[in-house]
């Protein structure tokens, strides 16, 4: 579904909830995007964006432009650049480079504070975060890992725009009454895989090296078990953010604030099926004390 649309939906039928709008740049040019979110926010602070860069295949998919993968970088600096300004200050906007030019661009109604953005990716994103963007979000990890990954993003911002920059981190969630029926239940996540999708992810993964420079084949002889209660198993079903924490409610919990303790700000928590997963992620959430963002 739409995301913006979607969105709209809910911020009519509720009165608190926030949303999390994920977005590829080239679908819209920046200030159709900027106007359509000050169009949904209307001063009400209940709207957060959330970069998403895409691949080749969903541009094909989904019909919006991407660019050539050598100037894939540019492109995201250019949008995030100009969409910054857009949602940042009043007035009228003009922006020129070798992807998006507009003179006199106005967006409203104007933004009373502009929304919180954030972008996950490797180093080209995190760079890019430093300078624009309020989060820097990491797919989930060992502790150890993270924590050198928000050491050194602190001190790229810091050093370079003198700019304290936010983390966080999609991650999915299985948690239950026992550490044993929690993996029980990780395993039910791949039921009806094939043989043929599971050698496709292999595949991807050695190839793009997406899972930290990990071998594919080491993960297979550990089970996908990458640390205490940290499950990397959905790598055989899907890309993007495969980490599970899994375990018992309160085991859960510790491995939360385990990641909040090295820095990362701000969770965003999934589940299979979705809402299946939404008392038992409720659950955990109860359990955290210290005031992490959810």
């Amino acid at each position: 579904m739409d995301p913006v649309v979607t969105a709209s939906s809910i911020l009519q039928e509720t009165n608190r909830l926030n949303t999390l709008i994920a977005y590829r740049p080239g679908i819209t040019s920046p200030q159709m995007l900027a106007t359509m979110l000050s169009t949904l926010d209307n001063n009400r602070n209940r709207v957060k964006l959330n970069i998403v860069q895409g691949t080749p295949k969903d541009a094909l998919m989904q019909g919006y432009r991407f660019p050539e993968p050598e100037k894939k970088a540019m492109h995201l600096q250019s949008y995030s650049r100009a969409l910054k300004k857009l949602l940042s200050s009043e007035g009228k906007h003009a922006h020129s480079d070798d992807f998006f030019k507009y003179e006199d661009a106005t967006v409203n109604p104007n933004f009373f504070r502009p929304p919180k953005m954030f972008i996950g990716g490797g180093l080209t994103a995190m760079k890019i975060a430093s300078e624009l963007y309020d989060y820097y979000l990491t797919f989930g990890d060992t502790v150890e890992k993270i924590s050198e990954y928000v050491i050194a993003a602190k001190k790229y911002s810091e050093e370079s725009f003198n700019r304290k920059l936010k983390f966080g981190m999609g991650i999915n969630i299985v948690a239950r009454e026992s550490k044993e029926r929690a993996y029980k239940d990780c395993q039910k996540l791949l039921h009806g895989v094939t043989d043929e999708q599971s050698e496709e992810m292999k595949d991807f993964y050695n190839k793009h090296k997406a899972l930290g420079n990990r071998d594919y084949n080491e993960l297979v002889k550990k089970d996908f078990i990458l640390e205490e209660n940290l499950w990397l198993g959905l790598a055989q079903v899907r890309f993007g953010p495969v980490a599970t924490i899994y375990g018992s409610y309160e085991e859960v919990a510790n491995k939360i604030m385990d990641y909040h303790s090295v820095g990362i700000d701000y969770f965003s928590l999934t589940g299979y099926p979705y809402m299946d997963e939404v008392e038992n992620v409720s659950k955990v959430i109860e359990l955290i004390k210290a005031p992490v963002t959810t």
